[in-house]
């Protein structure tokens, strides 16, 4: 999606996409701190355009994250560690800022989930057929699309789990596409909870139009 500003934020019906993420979960009473993770180059930016104007300032600490997600992350987690009163009882959500319409119903669940499993994340099934193609583009095969689901965010872990995580994924030089993917990487269980159609990722212009109509609905 071609943009002069980052996607996040972009605005929806007057208020930017981050503007509307960050305001479901200062509203969720059961999170104590929100940490917004942004480039170095958009910090002033996100500070006068999103926190100052919505009084998040008291409500969100704003800081710098890396060159990729990864390190944003850990940068999160840190700052986490810094006031976690114990590693084990701290559950943290990761979730992408340009997801606006994450409910407090999935929210509490995600949570509910990680205490007594240690990780939880959203997800929905997949409905329709999944093929997989080769190098040249031809079908190669039909996958079973029975226990296949579609992963979304926030994804809530112990914080202990989560650095011990991406610890390991330091330590082997090796990336995901999303935060559970580490976990799973040391044999962490993961449990799953009911996601939403309507918990898109807003990534290019048709996603826009329609939040633009959720926003309205």
């Amino acid at each position: 999606m071609k943009s002069k500003v980052p996607k996040q934020y972009i605005e929806i019906l007057g208020l930017p996409i981050l503007t509307r993420t960050l305001k479901n979960f200062i509203s969720c009473e059961i999170i104590d701190q929100t940490i917004v993770v942004v480039s170095e180059k958009d910090r002033e930016f996100c500070i006068k355009n999103i926190i100052k104007p919505n009084n998040f300032t008291t409500k969100v600490d704003i800081i710098s994250g890396g060159i990729e997600r990864q390190e944003s992350v850990i940068n999160g987690l840190d700052k986490i560690k810094k006031n976690a009163k114990s590693l084990d009882k701290t559950i943290v959500l990761i979730h992408d800022g340009v997801r606006p319409f994450a409910d407090h119903d999935m929210i509490n669940r995600c949570i509910e989930g990680a205490i007594k499993h240690g990780a939880c994340i959203p997800g929905i099934p997949i409905q329709d057929t999944v093929k997989k193609i080769d190098a040249q583009g031809f079908i190669h095969n039909t996958i079973n699309r029975n226990n296949l689901y579609q992963i979304q965010t926030p994804q809530a872990f112990k914080l202990k789990l989560i650095l011990e995580a991406y610890e390991y994924a330091g330590k082997h030089s090796f990336s995901g596409t999303d935060d559970a993917f580490f976990l799973e990487k040391i044999g962490g269980e993961i449990s799953i909870t009911k996601g939403s159609k309507k918990n898109i990722k807003i990534t290019n212009r048709d996603d826009l139009k329609l939040a633009s109509f959720l926003c309205k609905a």
